[in-house]
């Protein structure tokens, strides 16, 4: 269930939702006993699970020129019914744990502001924030060698474009050089964490047809 909303002689619109997952059979990474290797990681079927959780949106011109927009998303995972493994290989019930991968909250934020140069050539700059809140690379872990840090990302953004298409722009991403993890497991006896890139930049120059 949503709404939409538009104001400010349309300078400003709003959008939020509300929803409801009650998943049977739901695939999720979680591990399986093997006898020479120990518990291996694989894809299984949760029997019953749920995802109770809400979105909002939002973009506001406030002037000729310059874009703001953003974005939050909360949600509420939660295994109903599951026996399984756990990251030992033993047998557990893992009722009432949280979905591996996926935060609570996530969310982003824009800006945009473009600029006319000439009767043809628009110059624009921008930046971009995303964030992640905590959570855990494996369903049920209660050590906190399994936890994902929340985390917090900025990119940027500066170029020129054309009114016949032609677009080029320097870009840059996780220009802090946050260091953060994106997924953590259990290879065998080994804790693997992967880690997220590092500060990037690069040139993009195309044209739409």
């Amino acid at each position: 269930a949503g709404f939409k909303f538009t104001g400010l002689d349309r300078r400003l619109h709003v959008e939020g939702a509300g929803f409801y997952y009650d998943y049977k059979d739901k695939q999720l990474s979680n591990f399986i006993p093997d006898v020479v290797f120990g518990p291996l990681v694989a894809t299984v079927n949760i029997p019953k699970s749920k995802v109770v959780g809400a979105e909002l949106s939002a973009t506001l011109v406030p002037v000729d020129g310059l874009t703001l927009s953003g974005g939050v998303t909360y949600i509420d995972s939660k295994i109903k019914r599951f026996l399984g493994y756990d990251v030992d290989g033993n047998v557990a019930d893992l009722a009432g744990a949280k979905f591996n991968l996926a935060p609570d909250w996530s969310g982003s934020a824009d800006a945009l502001y473009e600029f006319p140069l000439s009767g043809e050539i628009t110059g624009f700059v921008g930046s971009s924030i995303t964030f992640r809140s905590k959570t855990s690379g494996v369903i049920g872990a209660t050590s906190s060698d399994y936890s994902i840090k929340s985390y917090t990302l900025v990119d940027a953004q500066i170029g020129l474009k054309s009114d016949n298409g032609w677009r080029v722009q320097l870009w840059g991403k996780n220009i802090f050089d946050t260091y953060y993890w994106s997924n953590v497991n259990r290879i065998s006896d080994t804790i693997v964490r992967v880690a997220g890139m590092p500060a990037t930049y690069g040139v993009t120059v195309g044209h739409r047809f």
